[in-house]
């Protein structure tokens, strides 16, 4: 299979045929739209940022009234990221956001400060103890992005990541080019999995939302940039056009490469999980059931 055959390889799939999916995709874009046009003039009072990115549910098209507002924020590498310009930046694009009702991102999470290209690019690699707030921006950048300002910023920057991890030494040998990315997003995938799995904690829907959301969004966006990766062969171009891509299209995009007949269990799944999730009263209750142990959890998971 050639790199430009996955590329040019534009699936159709009629969303219409899963509704759930259809109805989230539509809200999406229009809240996505809404925010382009809130951050249109953002250059002329903050001229330091670069690019607006939001991730997480707006960026794979199926987010919902409950859905959090995850905006990274990327500044120019002459900014000092941690002064008082910066934070003027990130509460002004918070607040210019306000109107659209989301969630607020956690306050300790990754998308609660800043970043700049150097900080994502230009740093050491292989630090186990990387911090988890430039890690985490990095691998949301590749797995779930949708620029809403400075798109052109945005689409070089997830250039020069990719370029990051395919420029090393055994980039030359024969299905090596790719092995430094899908490392790190594996890496990223086992972390993210096992702080979900034994995080109790109240908040940000509770343990078994949480988990459901593991199980079908997080695990879909991992296992199609990985297949992509897979599917481009030596070509860094192919896994850049796919970034723009939810992960149900790069799925699209890449049915007729893969060895199955069609992905059409997938989208069924993920339309049966998607309206699970947009069930207020399913969603209320997961949200109740509060837990002390994760071991208890795992074993009295409700149906959903």
């Amino acid at each position: 299979m050639s790199s430009d055959s996955l590329i040019s390889n534009t699936t159709n799939i009629d969303w219409s045929d899963y509704p759930s999916i259809q109805s989230r995709r539509d809200w999406s874009l229009e809240q996505v739209i809404k925010l382009q046009d809130l951050l249109s003039d953002l250059r002329q009072t903050h001229p330091i940022v670069d690019s607006v990115v939001v991730s997480g549910s707006l960026a794979r098209l199926d987010a919902g009234p409950d859905s959090d507002s995850d905006i990274i924020v990327i500044l120019s590498d002459d900014a000092e990221l941690k002064d008082a310009v910066a934070g003027d930046a990130v509460t002004e694009i918070s607040r210019r956001s306000e109107p659209l009702g989301l969630r607020s991102a956690q306050a300790a999470g990754i998308f609660a400060t800043p970043t700049s290209r150097s900080e994502l690019c230009d740093g050491p690699r292989g630090i186990v103890d990387e911090s988890m707030s430039v890690f985490g921006k990095r691998m949301q950048l590749l797995l779930e992005a949708r620029p809403i300002f400075g798109t052109d910023a945005c689409r070089e920057l997830q250039r020069d990541i990719l370029r990051r991890y395919t420029e090393h030494p055994f980039a030359n040998q024969p299905n090596e080019l790719w092995n430094y990315l899908t490392d790190d997003l594996i890496r990223y995938w086992r972390s993210y999995r096992v702080w979900r799995h034994w995080d109790v904690a109240p908040g940000n829907g509770g343990w078994y939302l949480r988990n459901l959301k593991l199980r079908y969004s997080r695990l879909l966006s991992y296992a199609s940039l990985l297949m992509s990766c897979s599917a481009a062969n030596r070509e860094l171009n192919s896994v850049l056009d796919v970034l723009s891509l939810t992960p149900l299209e790069r799925l699209a995009r890449l049915e007729n490469h893969l060895e199955i007949d069609t992905m059409k269990p997938i989208y069924e799944s993920y339309d049966c999980f998607l309206r699970i999730v947009s069930d207020s009263e399913i969603r209320h209750r997961l949200e109740g059931l509060q837990i002390d142990e994760a071991e208890t959890a795992m074993q009295t998971a409700p149906p959903e």
